[in-house]
């Protein structure tokens, strides 16, 4: 296998399946995303740039740098960085976080995982309309659920697809205290249900919401509480699940978006996610991009969720 270097890991899930035949070394600063990490057989180190200062010249056959440089300022000389502990006629991968780049980090994935595979055996088969997908060691088949559901945590590795002809691939994962056996998890935290208990968060008894930037890091400001703020939480599941949703948001820029995380006791480490845009003069509004549901905001609790 190779000596991996994946600068900015994340919560870990490139580097845990690239772990299973390789040596990878995962550098992340962010607490937020380690405590999200996904675990394998990999070296976990918390930090940055002063790290790979410290790591020898041509240490690694292959050095990922994947949706890091455009938070940071001094760019040129990250990347003379990670070029020095590249070896002689090793790969190098960067990737700038915009959609563009989503689209070639996909690609660029995917042939990684193809050229570190390592013999490794495809155990999972897609449907035809590729929404759902079976294991064929368990024969359970999974569909795809609403991207409205996102797992909290990403646990360790179950398997993969691999489609060699479109250079695709999708790796599964268990969904921490969720049976695997109902619920899984891929590389892009979509989530997978086995049979016909789909959730539905509009029946769950809401425990929290947490209310964080709108990112893929999704960094969590504050959270209210089914204790603590009950009138809120309530006000919120009313808002969204019983509202009118077919208002209408401005075709404006908003000036402040939040991404809204409903958590419920009963399907740990799994959370239903709608989104809070306000924008210029003050209106505001909870929405759904997948489902075009959009509800209006009282201006008092769109000022309460927009704290810190």
């Amino acid at each position: 296998g190779m000596k991996i270097l994946d600068f900015g890991s994340g919560a870990g899930e490139t580097a845990a399946h690239l772990a299973a035949c390789n040596d990878v070394t995962a550098v992340e600063p962010w607490e937020e995303q380690l405590a999200q990490r996904t675990h394998g057989d990999y070296t976990q180190l918390q930090g940055g740039i002063e790290l790979v200062r410290e790591m020898p010249d041509a240490s690694f056959d292959m050095v990922l740098c994947h949706n890091v440089l455009e938070y940071v300022d001094e760019k040129e000389a990250y990347l003379r960085e990670l070029a020095r502990v590249v070896k002689p006629g090793g790969l190098m991968s960067i990737v700038k976080h915009n959609r563009p780049g989503r689209v070639m980090q996909m690609t660029v994935l995917a042939l990684l995982l193809l050229l570190t595979a390592c013999g490794k055996k495809a155990s999972f088969e897609r449907d035809a309309d590729g929404m759902g997908y079976t294991d064929t060691k368990t024969e359970v088949h999974y569909r795809l659920l609403e991207p409205a559901y996102v797992p909290a945590a990403v646990g360790e590795e179950v398997g993969f697809y691999l489609d060699k002809e479109h250079d695709f691939t999708c790796t599964f994962y268990k969904i921490p205290d969720l049976d695997p056996s109902i619920y899984l998890t891929d590389d892009q935290r979509n989530v997978y249900v086995a049979g016909d208990a789909l959730p539905d968060a509009s029946k769950w008894e809401i425990a929290a919401i947490l209310v964080c930037d709108y990112d893929e890091v999704s960094v969590e400001r504050f959270r209210l509480t089914a204790a603590a703020d009950a009138a809120t939480v309530a006000e919120i599941r009313a808002l969204w699940f019983e509202g009118d949703g077919g208002s209408f948001a401005p075709v404006t820029a908003p000036v402040s978006t939040r991404r809204i995380q409903l958590a419920c006791d009963d399907y740990p480490n799994l959370f239903y996610c709608f989104t809070l845009s306000v924008y210029e003069g003050g209106d505001a509004y909870f929405s759904d991009t997948y489902t075009g549901r959009t509800v209006a905001v009282p201006a008092a609790l769109a000022t309460l969720l927009q704290q810190y």
